[in-house]
């Protein structure tokens, strides 16, 4: 996930070089400013706007303008259906569009690609540095120096979600076609399941042997009946040294 390497949270974390990804600081404000300007440009004129169409539903369609229609009778067109057929009869009824246009037409590809390269250069050009501490640096500070991804901030819910969280979540459940809530908890369970794993993986390197999977884990790795997680966790930075014994020794 992005926010592994370019956190929502102002926590300060250090990476080892300065060859790795989060080396670099993203500003997610002025991120949330410049996809509003990538929405705005993509909604112009009426439009239905670029990844909104998977969220037009039935009842969505009495109030669409003209254009809105044709837009999105265009996006169905390429997106979903396939209009190569040797069908004699085909040319008497076809997909695309016919006749008159209506006026002004659905954003161009050319014109989409402007609005996002103009999007990309605000958001790399803000990206500014992050300071690298080497092993050999932080070797005998007593201070505690977080890593990327340490203390890293999960969201249960979309109610947990900051302004700049939101918007991140929104614009990629538009491009995999899922509700908000839906993609916030896929995520989470995904990050419980990957956390579980790494317990797992150091236990069967400290014992030789993997662990057995417990009664009632859900394909997330998760109990379909746990209720009993916080409503806002951390993947803290954890103690990857051997567990104690029980006597412990």
């Amino acid at each position: 996930m992005p926010e592994l390497l370019f956190p929502f949270d102002d926590v300060e974390r250090y990476p080892e070089s300065t060859k790795e990804p989060a080396s670099q600081r993203l500003d997610w404000k002025n991120w949330l400013e410049a996809q509003k300007q990538f929405e705005a440009l993509t909604n112009e004129g009426g439009r239905i706007g670029k990844g909104n169409e998977l969220l037009v539903n039935e009842k969505d369609v009495f109030d669409m303008t003209a254009l809105q229609l044709d837009e999105y009778m265009d996006w169905y067109e390429k997106s979903w259906l396939d209009v190569r057929t040797s069908h004699p009869l085909a040319e008497m009824f076809p997909a695309g569009r016919t006749g008159i246009e209506v006026e002004p037409q659905p954003i161009s590809a050319t014109e989409n690609q402007s609005a996002l390269e103009q999007k990309l250069d605000k958001v790399m050009g803000a990206l500014k540095p992050r300071k690298a501490l080497s092993e050999e640096e932080i070797e005998g500070r007593e201070d505690d120096i977080l890593r990327p991804g340490e203390l890293y901030q999960r969201y249960r819910s979309e109610s947990d979600l900051p302004e700049t969280a939101r918007a991140f979540y929104e614009a990629a459940s538009k491009i995999v076609g899922l509700s908000l809530h839906r993609l916030v908890r896929t995520v989470f369970e995904t990050e419980r399941r990957l956390d579980q794993w790494l317990d797992d993986k150091r236990r069967m390197e400290y014992h030789g042997e993997y662990p057995e999977t417990d009664a009632g884990t859900s394909v997330f790795g998760v109990g379909e009946d746990d209720e009993e997680m916080s409503e806002l966790e951390y993947l803290d930075d954890r103690d990857f040294s051997a567990p104690e014994d029980d006597d412990g020794s």
